[in-house]
């Protein structure tokens, strides 16, 4: 007779047994559903069965659960070692015979039936254990203020409450990290956590199980004490992954200033943890943390049309534009707001422009319009992002200022020789002067006349600072002495 069962059954003696667990408590046994006579197909699906039930208790082992099986469809014990010997007969037929064809179908069988005869006792003695467990361990009413919910928590002792799972986990690998030890999991599921340490002969160990149907978890054992060697809990640090490393640096980046490199990482772990991390491990924390902190920078620029509409209503009488390409991604943003826009006519009219590359995950190129005070101090006057620095870009920055700022009297721009800012000052601006940094220039100077460069410093900064044309005309007749070319 073919005894045998899906493993896919696996999953409904679970849930039957559940449901009948109630019902049985007093009898301390466990429902399982049994399939018997079917066929096995080409696929090896278990089809064309008949199912029937059986109850067996928490005491059952193997050969008890033989027992219960041959007694529910009839069979006896000695059919079951009869199938044994026919394996055994087979084997022998295989070993003593190269040519002639030996069934298998009996052998086949019977391994299938002791498999699943395994599976599903190892199935049911968790099961029972798991319902031990929880009557065992009972519900308990837990204040809200004793519960734990920062993951920093720094001790861990018999009977803390979590307020989840993640919790409890994150606050051990830190409570590892700063012990110097390294555990390993023995078991997780949704209602017990239990781990022990990495030396399999060491008594460090700590259960956790669910507080109820709630999501807190309670430690219900706990042994403190290490026996192991010190050698095996120096070892390389397993619970130093990039997810707890996060949680340890996140705070650096709170200001947008903070430069924290993975070298720093690396360096600050070794030092006040004694854990040595690899650079790829410790730049992928860094990229985590800042993610975590910052947000993704995707959803930063989807959030950017909202931003800019509270920008103009928090600020009204400013000029913001916002651009998109075909396919309505992001492209230009220009900001100009209303408190420079006042200050605008009080300032010295000298327009400074200029460009820098934005260090973030898509790039980009942020420029940027300043002036002087009255005092002399920076006062900004416009900002815009743009993909780079190229004619279309910059052409749309100064469109833009003109719309927001206009022309005044005795305006002018000042910038680098960047062949894009003289194309667009020619098309937006042809009545206003453009002047060229002499820091620019004189960086371009000593780049090109690297051998002369110490001697027509002083020379050129007096020609630039020169009020008068006669001045400037003899510095650069100076200038000549030095290098006609210059």
């Amino acid at each position: 007779m073919k005894v045998a069962a899906n493993k896919q059954l696996v999953d409904a003696n679970k849930q039957l047994a559940v449901a009948a667990n109630n019902q049985l408590a007093e009898m301390d046994s466990t429902a399982v559903l049994l399939q018997h006579n079917g066929q096995w197909d080409q696929n090896k699906n278990y089809i064309n069965f008949d199912v029937c039930g059986i109850v067996i208790r928490s005491d059952c082992n193997y050969n008890k659960l033989i027992d219960v099986i041959c007694n529910e469809l009839n069979l006896s014990t000695t059919t079951h070692s009869q199938l044994y010997n026919e394996v055994a007969k087979t084997e022998e037929a295989a070993s003593n015979s190269d040519d002639e064809p030996v069934d298998y179908s009996v052998a086949e069988e019977v391994a299938d039936f002791i498999d699943y005869v395994e599976l599903v006792s190892n199935q049911i003695i968790e099961m029972i254990d798991e319902r031990h467990r929880n009557n065992e361990e009972e519900v308990i009413d837990i204040d809200d203020d004793l519960v734990i919910t920062n993951n920093r928590h720094q001790e861990i002792s018999l009977s803390q409450i979590y307020k989840d799972k993640e919790t409890l986990k994150t606050v051990l690998s830190h409570y590892a990290i700063n012990n110097h030890f390294q555990y390993c999991v023995q078991k997780s599921c949704k209602k017990e956590y239990l781990v022990a340490c990495l030396d399999k002969n060491c008594k460090w160990m700590l259960r956790a199980s669910r507080n109820g149907n709630t999501n807190q978890f309670i430690i219900r054992k706990f042994s403190h004490i290490h026996t192991c060697a010190l050698e095996i809990r120096l070892k390389d640090q397993r619970q130093a992954t990039s997810t707890i490393i996060v949680d340890m640096i996140k705070h650096k980046f709170t200001n947008i200033k903070t430069k924290y490199t993975a070298t720093d990482i690396v360096r600050d772990l070794k030092h006040d943890h004694e854990v040595q991390v690899k650079y790829s491990k410790a730049w992928r924390s860094r990229e985590k943390a800042i993610e975590k902190v910052r947000g993704k920078a995707a959803e930063s620029y989807a959030e950017l049309p909202s931003y800019l509409y509270m920008l103009h209503r928090t600020n009204p009488g400013s000029y913001i534009e916002l651009k998109s390409d075909e396919d309505g991604m992001f492209l230009y943003a220009f900001v100009a707001l209303n408190a420079s826009m006042k200050g605008w006519p009080y300032c010295i009219p000298v327009v400074i422009v200029d460009g820098t590359f934005l260090k973030s995950t898509y790039g980009g190129i942020l420029l940027v319009a300043a002036i002087q005070d009255a005092e002399g101090k920076i006062f900004p006057l416009a900002f815009c992002v743009v993909d780079s620095e190229n004619d279309d870009s910059w052409e749309w920055f100064f469109d833009k200022f003109r719309k927001a700022y206009g022309v005044r009297e005795d305006m002018s721009i000042v910038s680098d020789r960047h062949e894009s800012i003289i194309k667009a000052t020619i098309t937006l601006y042809p009545e206003v002067p453009h002047g060229a940094f002499t820091f620019h220039l004189l960086k371009n100077m000593k780049s090109k006349f690297k051998k002369n460069s110490k001697k027509f410093k002083d020379t050129f900064f007096a020609a630039t600072n020169a009020y008068t044309v006669k001045k400037f005309e003899y510095k650069t007749r100076e200038l000549d002495k030095i290098d006609k070319r210059l």
